[in-house]
């Protein structure tokens, strides 16, 4: 379900991001994320082909870390940085309900609302 709702293919997590690094796949680590019913927190990554893939990657893991430290201007201001890059938007438009449009305060992960 977080694939239909980032809008990805495949996601993966910290194990097989690291099983694979060897192969060196270009991946966007989307950050830490808490999937509805479950209890931890899992760092995501997709597979990204892109021809632009280097620069959203930069940009994801400066959103992914933001995010890990509770930082809203930072994570917004990364986020505006994959927008203007052109990172797909379902991905984009994710991340902005979570990062940007929500009034809540700063989540230490993102809390998908959909199973």
């Amino acid at each position: 379900s977080a694939n239909k709702q980032f809008g990805t293919p495949i996601l993966h997590d910290r194990r097989t991001r690291l099983l694979a690094s060897a192969a060196n796949l270009p991946l966007i680590e989307l950050g830490p994320v808490q999937v509805v019913g479950r209890e931890g927190v899992v760092d995501l990554w997709t597979l990204c082909t892109e021809s632009n893939t280097a620069e959203w990657s930069n940009h994801a893991s400066t959103l992914a870390a933001a995010i890990r430290a509770g930082d809203r201007v930072a994570a917004r201001v990364a986020l505006e940085a994959m927008e203007q890059h052109g990172c797909p938007q379902p991905l984009t438009r994710q991340l902005a309900k979570l990062v940007r449009d929500s009034t809540d305060p700063m989540p230490r992960a993102l809390r998908l609302s959909e199973k």
